[in-house]
C-alpha cells in the first residue's frame, strides 16, 4: 500500500486482527525500485493513483524485485488493483519473469486496451482465463491450474 493514510489503517488492522504472519509494504508496485508522484483523492483515497501530476511522492517496486527482495520464488495467487498502473506494469520486461513464479492472478482492469492486452499475452504463458465479472471495474481472474 503506497499511501501513508492508508498504511496506517492497514497496520492498525494488522494489529487488530493479530495478523502476525502478514508483512506489510508502504510501497507501490510499479515497474521497478524508485520513486514517482501519486494523485491523492481526499475524497475517496481508493482512488488514488500513479500520476505525473500527483501531489506525493511514492516508493516503487515492480513484483519481480519484491519476490527477489523478499526470497519468494513461487506465489500461489496475486491480486493486482493499482488504479490504471497496470498497463504500464504488465507491459515491462521484468513482468513476463514474475508471472512464471505465479499460479494464478486477478487483477482490476481500468481500460478495455489493457484488459484485451491480458487476454492475449496470459495464455500465452500457460494462464487460462477462468472469470470475469465487473465491481464497478472490470476484473478477470487467470490461472495456471483449474481451480
Amino acid at each position: 500500500e503506497p499511501d501513508v493514510t492508508n498504511f496506517e489503517a492497514l497496520h492498525k488492522n494488522a494489529e487488530y486482527n493479530k495478523w502476525y504472519n502478514v508483512s506489510l509494504y508502504n510501497l507501490a508496485l510499479y515497474v521497478g525500485k524508485g520513486s514517482t508522484a501519486m494523485q491523492v483523492h481526499d475524497e475517496n483515497r481508493t482512488m488514488n493513483r500513479l500520476s505525473s501530476n500527483g501531489d506525493e511522492h511514492v516508493l516503487t517496486t515492480s513484483l519481480l524485485e519484491f519476490m527477489d527482495d523478499n526470497d519468494i520464488e513461487h506465489v500461489d495467487f496475486v491480486k493486482m488493483d493499482i488504479e490504471s498502473a497496470e498497463a504500464v506494469v504488465m507491459r515491462h520486461d521484468n513482468w513476463k519473469t514474475a508471472m512464471e513464479r505465479v499460479d494464478a492472478i486477478e487483477i482490476e482492469f481500468h481500460d478495455d486496451v489493457t484488459f484485451h492486452y491480458a487476454l492475449g499475452t496470459l495464455p500465452m504463458w500457460g494462464f487460462n482465463n477462468v472469470e470475469i465479472y465487473e465491481c464497478p471495474n472490470l476484473v478477470d481472474l487467470f490461472a495456471k491450474y483449474p481451480l
